[in-house]
């Protein structure tokens, strides 16, 4: 057999049994939507977007939990025009659900996506004032195909004079880093802790004030957590009215994290009801839900006194939030994963078939 038959031979099983498979041609089992999370932004200001994973199938499907861009499970391009997209990579993602989800027919979860920086470009994602388009895209998932979801607006606004500082300090990369759990300069430290002093009027403040917190919740090298802080600067945030409204779901889940950490169950349960109540779009919600009856128990069982002085340097121990009840997002099953597998080995299978018949051809083109 000729190397020019061969090769239209091996291209054409292939073809085959892609079709036969259903992944040549196939119509997305999924649906990508997003949309953001405040109406109006100011130049600089971090950009929260809801993204959701809708399974429009008639059959349960199985898709990656994972999906920040660093999994490169999904993209997000902006352009200003609608014309010279740029693809950007936020690297971060507030709410990875597991290695799988699986959906049943109509079901879908939801998750928050900053974007703020692009690691790419090595610039903010939204770099000037104006009206900016965002779309994101699935893609991978074993499928020869990507979803995409419709554009949306990102209207950006001029920073005000209450604005401006807290507009400069957010565009400084080292802020940025902080912000997105990449590190923590002394310099940004600083410029945070100054906006919440001194610019306690500004949007920038809330934000300063969660970044603060977020830092306390966790140690760094030889710096220990610090509940109390975080606690201290989150607490002015859930105030109302809220400058920042996009990032209460997140200011509640956090406060309540703190208090549950310090073993004041009554008071972390009240701030997950008030989650559940207040932002019950919220991809935090639903775990929210679940804390409040095992916080309520843990309220009902702790005595008066149990609390030990902060000022003897001790803090009293609790369950965490995350060990005291299961995760609330869907999570797949051993044989639904493995179900999943096999539904994308035909396709591997396809792409080494190819492979082999342009090896075998470009080895025999004479």
């Amino acid at each position: 057999m000729s190397a020019r038959r061969s090769f239209w031979l091996c291209l054409g099983l292939a073809i085959g049994t892609g079709l036969a498979n259903g992944t040549i041609g196939q119509q997305p089992d999924i649906e990508f939507r997003i949309s953001p999370l405040q109406e109006r932004y100011v130049l600089h200001e971090p950009v929260y977007v809801r993204a959701t994973v809708r399974n429009i199938s008639a059959d349960p499907v199985t898709v990656p939990g994972e999906l920040d861009h660093a999994t490169q499970r999904s993209s997000y391009d902006v352009s200003q025009s609608g014309e010279d997209w740029r693809t950007v990579s936020p690297g971060y993602v507030k709410e990875p659900m597991g290695d799988t989800v699986t959906l049943a027919p109509g079901e879908e979860f939801s998750y928050e996506q900053l974007l703020i920086w692009d690691a790419s470009s090595k610039e903010s994602v939204f770099p000037a004032p104006g009206t900016w388009r965002l779309l994101g895209a699935l893609h991978g998932f074993g499928r020869l195909y990507h979803v995409s979801s419709d554009p949306i607006e990102i209207p950006v606004d001029e920073p005000t004079e209450v604005d401006k500082q807290g507009s400069e300090v957010f565009a400084a990369p080292p802020v940025i880093n902080l912000a997105m759990n990449f590190g923590e300069a002394v310099e940004a430290v600083s410029e945070l802790k100054r906006l919440v002093a001194e610019h306690a009027d500004s949007r920038f403040a809330d934000y300063a004030g969660l970044y603060l917190a977020q830092r306390m919740m966790e140690g760094f090298f030889d710096r220990k957590p610090d509940l109390g802080a975080a606690i201290a600067y989150l607490e002015p945030i859930t105030k109302e009215p809220s400058r920042a409204p996009q990032i209460q779901p997140l200011v509640l889940e956090m406060l309540a994290q703190a208090y549950a950490r310090t073993g004041q169950a009554r008071q972390a349960a009240e701030i997950n009801r008030r989650l559940v109540q207040e932002h019950p779009g919220s991809s935090l919600a639903r775990s929210a839900a679940a804390l409040v009856p095992v916080l309520e128990r843990l309220a009902a069982e702790q005595v008066p006194e149990t609390a030990v002085s902060p000022r003897r340097g001790k803090s009293p121990t609790a369950p965490t939030a995350s060990s005291a009840v299961p995760s609330a997002a869907p999570q797949g099953t051993a044989s639904q994963a493995r179900e999943a597998n096999t539904r994308v080995v035909p396709a591997a299978v396809m792409g080494l078939i190819l492979v082999l018949a342009v090896a075998y051809w470009w080895r025999h083109r004479k």
